[in-house]
């Protein structure tokens, strides 16, 4: 697998997940723990997310949460991001909540995994030169194919059509009553008005 971003930066490693090229702005993520959070995080819509920490995977994934349920640990009800960095996947993965690795749940998602990479370096190259669109491919083929059929996501215009709920979800809490307007939000933007006794109408932008 290779990740190849518009500055000419070509980067070769061990591919996981699916083998479908993708393309998508390169950004990263610092956090020690919360990759099922990141993944399913619509902020990350349409992109290649870069995780800096350098072993990912080691506590799995939970199990599929059904929509509305208290305590949420994916932010959304899909994954978002286009293709997933990572300086090394782990081979193993142990919690009490997990059902399956983060390879496999990925692989289901048709979501393509990049390991081996110097992700630090990466990410110093990203600060340095800010946001890039990158191409994330199997190794075997060429760049230019790569640009020609990788699969992508219209920023400006397709991803509030991803992102948004398609009708209005109504969540029950207290007398005070908070009108989300969702382009991308959070489910934990949900839970935490709930937890302050409010009650959310959540509606599609």
């Amino acid at each position: 697998m290779r990740l190849t971003l518009d500055d000419g930066t070509e980067l070769g490693g061990i591919g996981w997940g699916a083998e479908t090229p993708v393309a998508g702005e390169v950004v990263f993520n610092t956090g020690m723990a919360g990759y099922p959070e990141a993944l399913t995080d619509p902020s990350y819509a349409g992109q290649i997310l870069v995780l800096t920490y350098p072993l990912i995977g080691n506590y799995g994934v939970p199990a599929d949460e059904p929509a509305g349920s208290e305590d949420r640990t994916f932010q959304s009800d899909r994954v978002q991001v286009q293709g997933l960095v990572v300086q090394r996947l782990s081979g193993h993965h142990s919690h009490h909540l997990s059902s399956r690795s983060l390879h496999e749940w990925l692989a289901g998602q048709a979501i393509p995994i990049l390991s081996g990479i110097d992700t630090r370096t990466l990410t110093i190259r990203l600060r340095e030169r800010g946001t890039m669109q990158g191409w994330l491919y199997p190794a075997t083929m060429t760049l230019d194919h790569a640009k020609r059929v990788s699969r992508s996501i219209e920023m400006q215009a397709e991803v509030f059509q991803r992102v948004a709920p398609s009708a209005t979800r109504r969540y029950a809490g207290g007398d005070l009553r908070v009108l989300l307007v969702d382009v991308g939000a959070k489910e934990g933007i949900v839970h935490c008005l709930r937890t302050r006794g409010a009650a959310v109408v959540r509606a599609p932008w």
